[in-house]
């Protein structure tokens, strides 16, 4: 019944757009802004709402993720760096920069062309462009050019993968559309562009956990790093073995696992993902 209600509507605006003058329409899609308060109860955060992963998913990442949350609550401090790898339109960067009174830094690293550009839009709108720094670039084991691979090309949407077309889940996909993108190792793009050392480190990027962890040797290793969030899906176990082990090699204990989406039906795609945190002892 929602499918077809959506067809009507898109019906009735594209004929309704082929009789208004091309200005008229230039200006009405001005002014369409969906506003929307995200679900912080601490601070009011705002998100620009163009698709509906924005509106059923971000708007309600406090109740998706609350260990992100208490995490982030619970460590990070005024004059603290975190870097968000995977930061989608800033959900999580935002719950950051008003925790800490805009004196706290996140670096938000999100290479999808649609999602950076609400990114960016919600900094913007919450008024967080001196604590929040989108960079539009990949991160991964090498620093190169290569292929980023969209399962959806909608804003807020996830589970697309840089230099592989395997999805989160370990099963090929067939990508909507191939972008060639930059990627830095966050060790060279620390060294390269002299960046802060983070504090912090948030890693959601649905699949590709473990490359950038491999090109994080040095940054792990750094005294200044207290506590990385990474997301493990338990059904790859080699992959998430290696995770645990460069993470364990590099100084870190695990002291929580969370199971992700708590809001997904037991046997959904995310029934085997967790959410865990490692910290120095």
């Amino acid at each position: 019944m929602k499918d077809v209600g959506q067809r009507v509507v898109q019906r009735l605006i594209q004929g309704l757009s082929k009789r208004l003058p091309d200005r008229l329409l230039l200006l009405a899609k001005a002014n369409l802004n969906l506003i929307k308060k995200m679900d912080y109860s601490r601070y009011d955060i705002y998100l620009n709402v163009d698709t509906e992963a924005e509106y059923d998913v971000r708007l309600q990442s406090c109740k998706k993720e609350p260990g992100t949350i208490q995490w982030i609550e619970r460590l990070m401090k005024e004059g603290d760096i975190l870097y968000d790898i995977g930061s989608n339109v800033g959900a999580y960067a935002l719950v950051a920069s008003k925790f800490t009174h805009g004196k706290g830094k996140v670096y938000a690293f999100e290479p999808s062309f649609s999602t950076f550009g609400n990114l960016c839009r919600n900094v913007l709108l919450n008024r967080c462009s001196g604590s929040v720094v989108p960079l539009n670039l990949a991160l991964s084991n090498r620093t190169m050019l290569g292929c980023f691979n969209y399962l959806d090309v909608a804003s807020g949407t996830s589970c697309h993968a840089f230099g592989t077309n395997v999805s989160f889940s370990g099963e090929e996909f067939e990508p909507v559309y191939k972008q060639e993108a930059v990627a830095y190792t966050l060790d060279d793009l620390i060294e390269t562009f002299r960046l802060e050392c983070p504090n912090l480190i948030k890693i959601d990027v649905d699949g590709i956990e473990l490359p950038i962890l491999e090109g994080a040797e040095k940054t792990l290793k750094r005294h200044e790093l207290k506590s990385v969030l990474v997301e493990i899906n338990e059904k790859l176990q080699e992959t998430a073995r290696s995770i645990i082990d460069i993470l364990v090699k590099a100084g870190f204990e695990m002291d929580s696992r969370e199971r992700c989406n708590l809001d997904e039906k037991a046997a959904g795609p995310f029934s085997e993902c967790y959410n865990y945190t490692f910290s120095r002892p």
